[in-house]
């Protein structure tokens, strides 16, 4: 019986662990990959995919985040970033789906890391910010 709770316990205990350190969320996500924090910010996640494969690990991650409001503080925080601004987006190539540049007013940080694209957009316009990173 002894046995049984310690395996239990254990189990219970990682399950835990993994749940707050390791769980893919797109706030997770964005800040470990572009190093943009969205604490003290008013949104909802609309759209969250991540598809990956384990063969090869090709895939993409998609999450579109709509603000409920944007303070001056908050556009204050992005603009620390230094983001090229959002029109000069419209004339490159970088892979992302053009559905998403809808506006001109915000700005991009784009990245790339061998074969791993990634780009973060804030459309002030809109108040959406789109994270899209892929691997092919």
């Amino acid at each position: 019986m002894k046995k049984i709770m310690v395996i239990l316990s254990i189990t219970i205990i990682c399950y835990v662990a993994y749940k707050i350190f390791l769980e893919r969320t797109p706030e997770r996500i964005i800040r470990w990959n572009i190093n943009v924090c969205l604490n003290n910010f008013d949104y909802k996640v609309e759209t969250f995919e991540d598809q990956w494969s384990i063969f090869g690990g090709n895939g993409y991650t998609n999450i579109i985040i709509k603000f409920n409001e944007l303070t001056q503080e908050n556009i204050d925080y992005f603009k620390t970033f230094n983001f090229t601004p959002l029109y000069l987006l419209k004339h490159t190539h970088i892979g992302i789906p053009y559905k998403y540049i809808v506006s001109d007013d915000g700005g991009y940080k784009y990245e790339v890391d061998d074969y791993i694209n990634k780009i973060f957009i804030i459309d002030l316009k809109n108040n959406t910010a789109i994270y899209y990173c892929s691997v092919q």
